[in-house]
């Protein structure tokens, strides 16, 4: 894998994240939060892949698609381009920069997660207020640790109602039974290996909003109205206090824009979200088809640009043209100097071009100006 052809991957993620991000955006309040939850899933996974995975993909069929980028690129470009390694240098350069970016944030992420490893340590060994419970001043129910989680309750929020904790405590085991700790971890170190990669964020406010969601749905499974008004109240606090869980933890309060959905399903649970029009189904499809559909013309628009910048050598293209004699070919060349009969008929006339076997099997490619002997 080369720098241009990382750097082809990363603008490839970019498109398929945007086209993930507005197909979710138009079919999300029809889903239901386990369908939501899948599909953002694959979203955040396709999306995250692109930048590694475009480029291998790329590789595998490298002649090919080296053969097709000149011959639609051809009209467009000189009849002799030379070597451009400029390209190559900025190119490394890009890469490079993004590579630091995503290196700083993933020392970042590990500072933090060894700040919530101690809190868990510490959690550990804290005198519980109930079973499995401890209380703490932190600013929302959350679920800290990975092995064995703890679940840890805000202070304030102990002297509630029985079934009100009953019910929190639900949600946070809620995400234990569903290893959601293991998840985050995972999707926190490719956000923060591919930071500039802004789709991969607001994806991931989706699945997570979703993930509350289902929670909720096991926490309220047999609640009644009195606790879900209550749970809901708690919610709103929670989300005046904090947007989400710190890195490491997994909390309830998700993400804000998706408040008026989770509430309407703590409320009601009966209620069922309209099925999204055909209309909008559609859009969506074609949405993500035509942005997956498009990587494609930027692995070729990549390859193009590694060949014009000699990463390939020389490459030369024979076009026969009509109203020439037979062996007479129009010769274009691409990161690399010209023939050496170059110098005496301008780049693109028409070459007579033929080829002989030497006696040792190698085969000799003679070049000559049409109509000169």
């Amino acid at each position: 894998m080369t720098a241009t052809g990382f750097l082809a991957g990363c603008l490839a993620a970019l498109l398929v994240g945007a086209g993930w991000r507005v197909a979710l955006s138009l079919v999300r309040d029809g889903m239901s939060a386990k369908t939501l939850h899948r599909l953002a899933g694959l979203a955040f996974w396709t999306t995250a892949g692109f930048p590694l995975g475009l480029p291998c993909v790329a590789s595998i069929a490298g002649p090919g698609i080296r053969t097709t980028w000149w011959t639609m690129a051809a009209p467009f470009l000189p009849d002799a381009l030379p070597a451009q390694p400029w390209i190559v240098d900025l190119a490394h350069v890009g890469a490079a920069m993004l590579g630091a970016a995503g290196l700083l944030k993933l020392v970042r992420l590990g500072t933090r997660l060894h700040r919530v490893a101690i809190a868990a340590t510490a959690l550990r060994t804290a005198v519980p207020e109930r079973r499995g419970v401890v209380a703490a001043d932190v600013p929302g129910p959350m679920l800290v640790g990975y092995r064995c989680p703890v679940v840890v309750l805000p202070a304030a929020l102990m002297v509630s109602p029985t079934p009100v904790v009953d019910a929190l405590v639900r949600h946070e085991l809620a995400h234990a039974r569903r290893h959601d700790n293991w998840r985050l971890l995972a999707e926190h170190v490719a956000m923060a290996i591919l930071p500039w990669l802004r789709p991969l964020s607001w994806i991931h406010d989706a699945m997570l909003s979703a993930r509350e969601e289902l929670c909720d749905a096991d926490a309220l499974a047999h609640a009644d109205d009195a606790t879900r008004e209550a749970y809901a109240r708690v919610l709103v606090d929670v989300l005046r206090n904090t947007a989400a869980a710190p890195v490491g933890a997994s909390g309830m309060a998700g993400h804000l824009p998706a408040l008026q959905r989770r509430l309407a399903a703590i409320l009601d649970p009966d209620v069922v979200s309209p099925t999204p029009s055909r209309t909008r189904a559609c859009a969506a499809i074609v949405i993500v088809v035509a942005a997956t559909a498009a990587t494609g013309g930027i692995v070729h628009a990549g390859t193009a640009v590694e060949a014009i910048a000699g990463e390939y050598g020389l490459s030369m293209r024979f076009v026969a043209e009509a109203g020439h004699a037979p062996g007479n070919y129009r010769v274009t060349t691409v990161g690399g100097p010209m023939p050496a009969t170059a110098d005496t008929v301008p780049h693109g006339a028409p070459y007579r071009v033929e080829f002989a076997q030497e006696a040792n099997g190698t085969w000799r490619m003679t070049m000559t100006p049409a109509g000169r002997r």
